[in-house]
């Protein structure tokens, strides 16, 4: 077990760090408070299970500006950990006389 190597596929993990930020870019185009046009088309109606749907989408629209920061802050750790084997991948060739193409 201790002389099992690290076996990083670099092209799949640079797509999974694109499809992350991808992600995380097309949910902020939702906005900060992206229930509010439901919770107003809520306010006509009025039964007890829709007030507890109004308060969820209410609490929902207050955290989500936590959410959009958290998810933008684990795009950038996955960025910086495909960095991060890269280079100790760059410095491994380079240690052996290669370099990285393109």
């Amino acid at each position: 077990m201790a002389n099992e190597l690290l076996k990083i596929d670099e092209e799949a993990l640079q797509k999974q760090v694109t499809l992350i930020k991808d992600a995380v870019g097309d949910y902020k185009n939702f906005g900060d408070k992206p229930f509010e046009e439901s919770i107003e088309a809520l306010n006509d109606m009025n039964t007890d299970f829709l007030a507890k749907f109004r308060v969820m989408l209410g609490d929902l629209n207050d955290s989500n500006g936590n959410v959009i920061k958290e998810l933008e802050e684990i795009a950038s750790l996955a960025e910086e950990i495909l960095k991060t084997f890269q280079k100790i991948d760059d410095d491994a060739a380079a240690s052996m006389g290669f370099t990285r193409e393109g």
